[in-house]
């Protein structure tokens, strides 16, 4: 089992950002989501308290390199994450 680790973030005035960077080929976006979301969900939930956020104010975003598409994944896009 590998170690998670942030790739990127960036606190912003009022919300905090989440950038995850994924090399796996996959085929649709569908599918990444439904394979990173548990990952994304925790991402949001403990940097929501590490900056005393509402979830809600935690952006993710999915980068995937195989795809070269960006997915947001608040607010229910995709599935949501």
């Amino acid at each position: 089992m590998r170690k998670p680790v942030v790739t990127f973030s960036l606190l912003g005035v009022v919300s905090k950002l989440e950038v995850d960077f994924k090399t796996g080929r996959v085929e649709s976006g569908e599918e990444l989501v439904a394979r990173y979301r548990g990952q994304m969900a925790a991402y949001r939930k403990a940097l929501a308290r590490i900056f005393d956020l509402p979830e809600s104010e935690v952006r993710c975003l999915l980068v995937s390199t195989s795809l070269r598409r960006v997915l947001d994944c608040r607010g229910g896009g995709l599935g949501g994450c």
